[in-house]
């Protein structure tokens, strides 16, 4: 995945994860070096596996939307999540600066990855199309 710019590292994978109250509502959406996306939904009625290559256009998108937030820093401390309330894992690897970050699914914006997350919410619903739908959100917009 040659997303970076010179200088920097290229990014080596994403791993984007829903933990949401319950088990059977959450998914996982990995980014491999070789620009292939896997989304993994698990929903009431099993699991559900999709898989495309992604646009260059979109990977710098988000490696743009990483810098821009500062990634893996944070703009101040996410909330406590309340009982039920999913949360977001983001793990990035082989990154100007890799790391991890976990925050309840509505910080986003606070913590400074707003952008971050609709791009990768984007791509889990375009991925994942109707079982996308009913696990940790629904407001994902268009890429």
């Amino acid at each position: 995945m040659s997303a970076g710019q010179e200088g920097s590292a290229p990014l080596a994978g994403i791993e984007y994860r829903c933990r949401a109250g319950q088990a059977q509502d959450s998914f996982v959406l990995v980014i491999r070096p070789d620009a292939r996306a896997m989304l993994e939904v698990q929903g009431p009625t099993g699991v559900r596996r999709a898989s495309a290559w992604l646009d260059p256009a979109v990977l710098r998108r988000l490696v743009g939307a990483l810098r821009a937030g500062g990634f893996p820093a944070l703009r101040q401390a996410p909330g406590q999540a309340q009982p039920g309330t999913p949360t977001r894992v983001l793990s990035v690897t082989g990154f100007d600066q890799p790391g991890q970050i976990e925050l309840p699914w509505p910080d986003a914006d606070a913590v400074g990855y707003g952008a971050v997350f609709r791009i990768l919410d984007s791509m889990a619903a375009q991925l994942g199309g109707p079982a996308w739908c009913g696990t940790c959100s629904r407001r994902s917009s268009t890429i």
